[in-house]
């Protein structure tokens, strides 16, 4: 019995040490991978919270390491349509958000990409606020910002996510 308990906990350690290298080794592919996307400022900005992304659940390295970039593409061209708003600041948010959805260092597929969207609106609704207290009336109450439409989907999530970068400029620019 003592041999067993010995044994797992050898393997235990091997495990653990093998886990911990395999999350490095995707951290680094996961800065390499976005860094371009990114651009070598921004990238150098936000190393340390690419570092922290969490792994997601039921995908391969190299599944994952698509998925985060296509999604920081997507919230990049998007984010593009909210004039004034740096990518650094829209990038951090997401990766934050990830961070805190994460449970045990790992994170659901959809999430990731309901990250991007969620990110977004709250890029909007900062954009949006700031433009109509420069512009219209600085009284306006949050809730109007809230309920704004830029697509017939019920939440602002859903209707940024039916958007493509364009379509999205171009109901911002109507704003």
């Amino acid at each position: 019995m003592t041999d067993m308990t010995t044994m797992n906990s050898v393997s235990g350690v091997l495990n653990t040490a093998t886990n911990h290298d395999s999350k490095a080794s995707f951290q680094q592919r996961l800065v390499e991978t976005l860094s371009p996307i990114l651009g070598d400022s921004d990238a150098a900005q936000l190393e340390s919270l690419i570092h922290q992304l969490p792994m997601i659940v039921g995908r391969t390295e190299q599944e994952s390491l698509y998925l985060y970039a296509d999604s920081l593409r997507t919230l990049l061209e998007k984010q593009a349509a909210f004039t004034r708003t740096a990518a650094a600041e829209t990038a951090a948010h997401w990766m934050q958000s990830l961070q805190h959805q994460a449970m045990s260092g790992r994170i659901a597929p959809q999430d990731v990409v309901t990250g991007v969207n969620n990110t977004l609106v709250h890029q909007f609704q900062s954009w949006f606020d700031k433009q109509l207290k420069d512009t219209v009336d600085s009284s306006l109450p949050a809730d109007f910002i809230n309920e704004f439409r830029l697509g017939s989907q019920s939440t602002q999530a859903q209707q940024i996510a039916a958007l493509d970068a364009s379509a999205l400029t171009a109901a911002t620019a109507e704003i």
